[in-house]
């Protein structure tokens, strides 16, 4: 499916613009520019929901995508996504980014 540059252009600064903005501000100190977009799902009865996290790196020329989910992990923000930074920093680092 062909996607137009203009809308991947806004999906990527939008998806940006959530990791330097919101709950995922723990990936701004990696060596690249990161991406995503991190979320809580959670469950009837009251059990602690499930932590995830969806993003890709670098933003402007993405090289790893990623996707983690916590079981019963709480916020995606603090805790699948310190998880996923980690993982798209050693990605990164085998492919010599």
């Amino acid at each position: 499916m062909k996607v137009p540059a203009s809308t991947l252009r806004i999906m990527r600064n939008a998806a940006r613009s959530t990791v330097l903005l919101r709950h995922t501000y723990n990936l701004v100190d990696l060596p690249v520019k990161v991406a995503g977009k991190s979320g809580t799902a959670e469950l009837d009865g009251g059990a602690t929901p499930h932590a995830w996290f969806i993003g890709f790196a670098p933003v402007d020329d993405p090289q790893v995508a990623i996707a983690v989910v916590v079981e019963g992990g709480g916020r995606g923000g603090e805790r699948a996504a310190p998880l996923a930074g980690r993982m798209l920093a050693l990605a990164l680092a085998e492919l010599g980014g």
